[in-house]
């Protein structure tokens, strides 16, 4: 099940490691899928964020949306 908010599914997976010699940073990508298009914005926080705080950057980041497309 994923978390929706003003017409918006939001996720989280775990970033994939992009080389395997680098240092070891631990992200988390969180996904932001219109229901109504094909728009999907993805973000990147760490580890040491709560689900919480991760809800509310993403619920930030869709308010944001939502009024730059309101504009249009």
């Amino acid at each position: 099940m994923k978390l929706s908010y003003k017409g918006w599914f939001i996720s989280c997976h775990p970033r994939k490691k992009e080389d395997v010699n680098a240092i070891e940073f631990r992200y988390w990508d969180v996904v932001l899928e219109d229901k109504h298009s094909e728009k999907t914005h993805t973000f990147g926080v760490t580890t040491n964020y709560t689900l919480s705080e991760i809800e509310r950057l993403a619920f930030d980041k869709i308010d944001q949306l939502t009024k730059e497309e309101n504009r249009k």
